[in-house]
């Protein structure tokens, strides 16, 4: 394996998860729940930290993480996989949780939604 596919394998491994850690971390200090099947627990809406920059940063993180090894065991499974995962959590997982969240916070997740991306 080439130096700089490891390198840069490290270096999308290390922020993906640096997203997932600084998502948790901003749940933790919230107080709130950081469970993906029932986001209508939730006691706060967090829009503070990383969550200033993406609404999903701990999906964010999956993915990146996934194309990790993509990098670093590239194939054309690898990268479908991470296409899938990025169909899934797009397309099924977070818009479950949007409308969650938007049942819950109402007009301060729709105003959080205009002025955040999804990603990034």
């Amino acid at each position: 394996m080439n130096t700089a596919y490891t390198w840069l394998t490290v270096l999308v491994v290390v922020t993906g998860i640096g997203c997932c850690v600084a998502g948790v971390v901003s749940f933790r200090l919230a107080k709130t729940t950081v469970d993906p099947v029932h986001p209508d627990r939730a006691s706060t809406l967090v829009v503070v930290g990383i969550y200033h920059l993406t609404r999903n940063p701990m999906y964010l993180g999956f993915v990146l993480i996934q194309a990790a090894w993509a990098v670093y065991f590239p194939s054309l499974g690898a990268c479908g996989a991470v296409w899938v995962l990025a169909m899934y959590l797009n397309r099924v997982q977070i818009p479950l949780e949007e409308a969650a969240l938007q049942t819950r916070f109402g007009e301060s997740y729709q105003r959080y939604m205009q002025s955040v991306p999804r990603w990034l």
